[in-house]
């Protein structure tokens, strides 16, 4: 009972200290009946910490972590928390490593810039650190021990398309189901698609492909047998049958699939950092004094280098500029990319089915450098490729070289190489830029199509050896307008080409496309094509889309298709 007396007197007192911690105080002992001998003493500034164990919530830079134990202890007349192994994990610090033969660790050992407070009214040990100390939290992340394959379930997608058009008064007409078909189970899900044509009164069912996949949940990564294509951003895609096994973005965090830059800084005081790109805001957090550092920014289409600003707690204000484009190859920073795949070529045209095995690897060096490497093979060949992207302040470029070797029917072993280089830049005028090239010096390099190709017949002489495309985007209002090109040359010399002006928009509910195309082919004919597209949405219904266009050569075309 004298024990709870005191307690009383002293909680009484508590909020006269937090108000003037910088004042002793005194207490009257004539209050604190039959307690005359309590040394009171030690109050005169503040509620004292206690020596001892001690299990509370733990919060780092204001967010909860959970409840942890710690010992306090004494360290050179001062009391201090003593960091075990296990706390020093839930501290979840980047780029620290537990002494081997060390049990106990304070604060300023591990960093001197870290601070901590015990609130014993809230039972909670608050420890506020730079920002950049601490290990990344991915925006969009999941506990992956939570993941799990789903229920069981039969899924089936189908995509109606028909279509007529009028050549000269004949009238032609043509008929499109295409289907696919899932069967979820046992932590595998089983695929088929088909489809089915009608035209002047022939049909026809086709078989496209059949495989079983599953997720590699520790590896972010799927596994899938049967058929399938290869990924085609390095290497031209082909159709085979056997196992490929790769990175499955759609299992990383958002703000890790793509490329996104990070944002580092320093902050004088507890400020709040904004990104922007060009006017909107992507992303905002309140950081404490010291070093920060944001690699959790999602990717976005836009394009446009990043606006940082620190916003001070005392009003002032330090802005600066972060380059943001991107291209095929670069990943963030530390983040693999990975693809294999082994077994049959199954290309329609290629007799037989030949071995055929490929791989890439891409690798973020850092915020500005990503590297990619790769490799293909069937019979009587093989490709490998090297090559670098860059996001730099006058945009992303990317630069590659390819060697291949290949035996055909009528030649012996030939190599060959192409390089490759692509660059894109987004503007302040909401101007968006896409320009790329390949080459092939002495027209001998194969892709894995060609050499397959050219083992079982003639030499393919419409290999192409050279290629230039570019793509601009302007917005304009409320829509967009659009400009593509390419520029092809094989290696008998004989050229191809063929420019798009398009503009979209939308009026309520009601998406429109307006296009003219204008081609030359290799026998230097020529063609214009005009045309118009329409899609209204139906909610989770799906969406109809109609489709009208008229060529020069082959007359008008009215087509009509519900996905």
């Amino acid at each position: 009972m004298k024990f709870r007396e005191i307690k009383v007197g002293l909680m009484l007192l508590l909020p006269w200290q937090e108000a003037w911690a910088a004042e002793a105080f005194s207490f009257n002992r004539a209050h604190l009946h039959g307690a005359a001998q309590v040394d009171l003493q030690k109050y005169q500034y503040g509620n004292p910490l206690h020596a001892g164990q001690y299990r509370s919530t733990l919060s780092v830079n204001g967010r909860d972590l959970g409840e942890e134990t710690f010992v306090i202890q004494e360290h050179d007349g001062q009391l201090e928390p003593c960091i075990s192994p296990s706390l020093f994990d839930a501290l979840q610090l980047k780029d620290a490593q537990w002494p081997t033969a060390a049990t106990c660790l304070r604060f300023s050992q591990i960093d001197k810039a870290i601070g901590w407070e015990y609130d014993s009214g809230e039972n909670v040990l608050r420890v506020n650190m730079p920002q950049a100390l601490l290990q990344p939290h991915y925006r969009g992340a999941v506990n992956l021990k939570k993941v799990d394959s789903g229920v069981p379930a039969a899924v089936l997608r189908y995509q109606a398309n028909s279509y007529q058009s009028i050549v000269d008064g004949d009238t032609s007409s043509h008929h499109y189901l295409g289907l696919d078909a899932s069967l979820r189970a046992f932590g595998w899900r089983l695929h088929h698609q088909s489809s089915y044509q009608a035209q002047e009164g022939n049909t026809h069912w086709d078989s496209i492909a059949t495989w079983a996949e599953r997720s590699v949940v520790n590896w972010a990564s799927t596994l899938r047998l049967g058929q399938g294509w290869t990924d085609g951003t390095f290497f031209d895609s082909v159709s085979f049958i056997g196992g490929r096994l790769a990175t499955d973005v759609r299992m990383l965090p958002g703000s890790r699939r793509g490329f996104a830059p990070s944002v580092s800084g320093v902050a004088r005081t507890n400020a709040r950092v904004t990104v922007t790109q060009n006017g909107a805001l992507l992303y905002e957090a309140t950081v404490p004094p010291g070093k920060f550092t944001f690699d959790d920014l999602y990717p976005t289409n836009a394009g446009g280098d990043l606006q940082v600003t620190i916003h001070e707690a005392d009003g002032s204000q330090d802005t600066f500029t972060v380059p943001y484009a991107t291209l095929p190859g670069l990943v963030q920073a530390g983040a693999v990319y990975y693809d294999l795949s082994l077994g049959y070529l199954d290309e329609d045209g290629i007799a037989g089915r030949p071995g055929f095995g490929e791989a890439t690897l891409q690798y973020g060096f850092n915020d500005y450098i990503s590297g990619y490497t790769g490799a293909n093979a069937t019979t009587d060949y093989y490709s490998t490729l090297v090559g670098s992207a860059f996001n730099t302040y006058w945009g992303a470029l990317a630069v590659d070289l390819s060697r291949s070797a290949a035996k055909g029917r009528e030649h012996g072993w030939q190599e060959g190489y192409r390089w490759r280089v692509s660059a894109s830049k987004s503007f302040t005028s909401d101007t968006r830029m896409l320009l790329s090239m390949s080459h092939s010096n002495d027209g001998n390099y194969r892709s894995i199509r060609d050499a397959a190709w050219e083992h079982d017949r003639h030499p393919n002489d419409w290999r192409e050896m050279t290629r230039y495309s570019a793509t601009l985007s302007q917005q304009a209002g409320s829509g967009s307008l659009s400009f593509n090109g390419i520029w092809s040359e094989d290696v008998r010399h004989h050229r191809w080409r063929s420019y798009q002006l398009g503009y979209a928009n939308r009026y309520g509910q009601l998406n429109y496309y307006l296009y003219a195309q204008q081609s030359q082919d290799i026998h230097h004919r020529n063609n214009q094509v005009v045309g118009v597209s329409f899609s209204l949405p139906f909610g989770q219904a799906g969406s109809l889309t109609t489709r009208f266009n008229h060529d020069k050569n082959y007359g008008s075309q009215l087509q009509s298709s519900y996905t």
